[in-house]
């Protein structure tokens, strides 16, 4: 899909993923490294785009992911 839609690593510098096997490779054809949770919450990113649905649950539960996103209706989560 990133292919795809001509997204790489200028558009998508990383993506975080919980798959261990996973860490420290880049994704086919788009070329963008894959860090683990940890790293994607120290780099504190603007925006998250979640390509997995399995990922939501985790991502709003989780404070240190979700402090002071503002959704469109201008709720703040903590």
């Amino acid at each position: 899909m990133l292919q795809w839609a001509g997204i790489g690593p200028d558009l998508l510098p990383w993506i975080g993923d919980n798959t261990p096997n996973k860490w420290g490779l880049m994704t086919p054809g788009s070329a963008i490294p894959i860090v683990t949770p940890e790293e994607m919450k120290k780099r504190k990113p603007e925006v998250l785009l979640l390509l997995a649905p399995n990922w939501v649950r985790d991502c709003l539960a989780d404070p240190t992911i979700t402090a002071g996103i503002v959704t469109p209706d201008g709720t703040t989560w903590r």
